[in-house]
């Protein structure tokens, strides 16, 4: 969703959010330097396409991590391209 504050477009201040504006940067905080992670529902929809790519399943059980796949409830797994 794109939220726009202000009637000025041009002047305005422009927003995105939602839930994949939301997951993207709680993943973003679980990252090394130079390392790139990928969601659950971004792994499932390209696994088709990286199967040559070295993505491993990131440990969440030691963080602070207890954000869920709004499709299935379940804790979200997070992936780490090594």
């Amino acid at each position: 969703m794109i939220v726009l504050y202000g009637k000025n477009v041009e002047i305005a201040h422009i927003d995105i959010i939602g839930s994949g504006i939301s997951i993207t940067a709680k993943i973003t905080a679980l990252a090394k330097p130079n390392q790139i992670l990928i969601s659950e529902n971004i792994f499932n929809t390209i696994e088709k396409v990286t199967k040559d790519l070295s993505l491993k399943k990131l440990e969440t059980e030691n963080r602070n991590w207890d954000y869920k796949n709004i499709k299935t409830n379940k804790i979200l797994n997070a992936y780490v391209l090594n």
